[in-house]
């Protein structure tokens, strides 16, 4: 699709243009902007044309973006998602308790998997381990063998090296893994404890979790390069900055 017919897409049903690549040509960027921010002041209050228009501002705009989610959140229609995006807006900000509270709000609008294991991060961040501990185990413990499962299991990890339990947190590691799992999916596996537990010198346990997970995930050239890292007696270089992603994968059966 081009320029032109994402522009066309854009004017004939702003409320429903989530499917659309929205990849606009540099030079394109900035008129796509502006045709969002006309169509915005002409919808103030419909959800649906707000919640697409952000996006379009969310790296080039970010308070801008913030802006337009904070207009719905009084709005007796305002859904889950708005609460959800809102508080991964807030996250890339450092605005952490701000970011806590939306994704509050989202969860009581909608217990899913992705709410709990995004909720429980923030939670995380802001050392509720407790109520991290809470979300996590909630997802744990019940079906289906998924990425969430995966991520709240290696988030357990996580709460119990905060608590200097290192032994068990290795345990996590190795539950993390998910061995027997078949199926790819396109959201990165858990480096954050891998990271946390290089930095205390398992090696030999990384190395192990990093081959396993090389099986089913579709981040293998990344994977990849970390486990050649270990192999070589080199440093792999983990992510260390706060988790700022919210999961938008689907709910789908790893298994």
């Amino acid at each position: 699709m081009g320029d032109a017919d994402k522009y066309q897409a854009i004017l004939e049903n702003p409320a429903g243009v989530a499917a659309i690549d929205f990849r606009f040509g540099t030079d394109d960027f900035r008129g796509a902007q502006e045709l969002w921010r006309s169509i915005i002041d002409k919808h103030p209050a419909d959800i649906a044309i707000i919640k697409n228009g952000s996006k379009m501002f969310e790296l080039s705009d970010l308070a801008y973006a913030i802006l337009l989610l904070e207009s719905l959140v009084s709005l007796p229609d305002a859904d889950n998602e708005v609460f959800e995006r809102l508080g991964h807006l807030y996250r890339r900000r450092f605005m952490m308790k701000s970011s806590f509270h939306a994704l509050e709000r989202a969860h009581s609008l909608s217990e899913s998997r992705r709410n709990k294991i995004n909720l429980a991060h923030v939670a995380f961040d802001l050392s509720l381990l407790d109520r991290s501990e809470y979300l996590c185990t909630q997802v744990v413990s019940s079906p289906p063998r998924d990425i969430f499962q995966h991520l709240g299991i290696a988030m357990l990890g996580r709460i119990q090296l905060q608590r200097g339990r290192q032994a068990e947190s290795l345990i996590r590691l190795d539950e993390a893994t998910m061995r027997g799992t078949r199926k790819f999916t396109t959201e990165p596996p858990d480096f954050y404890l891998a990271g946390e537990l290089f930095d205390r010198g398992e090696r030999v346990a990384i190395e192990s979790y990093l081959s396993d997970v090389l099986g089913w995930t579709t981040n293998r050239l990344l994977v990849a390069s970390y486990l050649s890292d270990l192999r070589c007696g080199a440093s792999p270089r983990f992510p260390r900055l706060i988790h700022e992603r919210v999961l938008w994968v689907q709910e789908t059966d790893l298994e």
